[in-house]
């Protein structure tokens, strides 16, 4: 993890039984997607087909808790994608706290997510990378915007090897694995 004056950075990994086609495919289907990341609720395509570069999707993520409600719209696009890699950025299009919207401009929020995939025999060796730039996030907020998130990461990539692999994940038993952890696009 490392961190700087309105940006922050972490990384996780995961094996997974399958070919990296079957990764990249749970990487960019929407439906697939809002499968195996932790905090969101849905995504929906909205411009191009299949995960191709510049196509884009529409993510939104929820955090319930007994406090209230909070939510986010992320704009992502593929910006790049080859056999072993996939890269999307991220832009915040909407955050509300409960049903107040708050002040949210695409030019303030951007994350850039990284996967390299590498087969490895009859797995794929799965890498994220995950870049956040915040203009005026304090150092501080950072580190901890890092811990957490890389935290949720870790978690979502778990989420994601199952769904691969085929492993049964119901939805309660997924909330439950998921439950404290930081939603985000990924």
């Amino acid at each position: 993890m490392s961190e700087q004056d309105g940006q922050y950075e972490f990384d996780g990994a995961v094996s997974v039984a399958g070919a990296p086609q079957d990764v990249l495919r749970a990487l960019v289907a929407p439906d697939l997607m809002a499968r195996w990341m932790v905090g969101v609720a849905s995504v929906s395509p909205l411009a191009g087909e299949g995960g191709g570069v510049g196509s884009q999707v529409e993510v939104v993520a929820r955090l319930d808790s007994r406090y209230g409600s909070a939510g986010w719209r992320y704009r992502g696009e593929v910006t790049e994608r080859s056999a072993t890699t996939l890269v999307r950025d991220y832009q915040l299009s909407e955050a509300r706290a409960g049903v107040i919207p708050l002040r949210a401009s695409p030019a303030r929020y951007t994350r850039t997510v990284r996967y390299t995939l590498r087969p490895n025999g009859d797995r794929t060796d799965v890498h994220c990378t995950v870049t956040t730039v915040i203009p005026g996030l304090a150092r501080a907020a950072a580190r901890r915007g890092a811990h957490s998130e890389a935290r949720s990461l870790d978690c979502s990539l778990q989420q994601l090897r199952g769904l691969v692999e085929g492993a049964a994940n119901p939805g309660l038993l997924r909330r439950l694995r998921a439950s404290g952890q930081s939603p985000q696009p990924l």
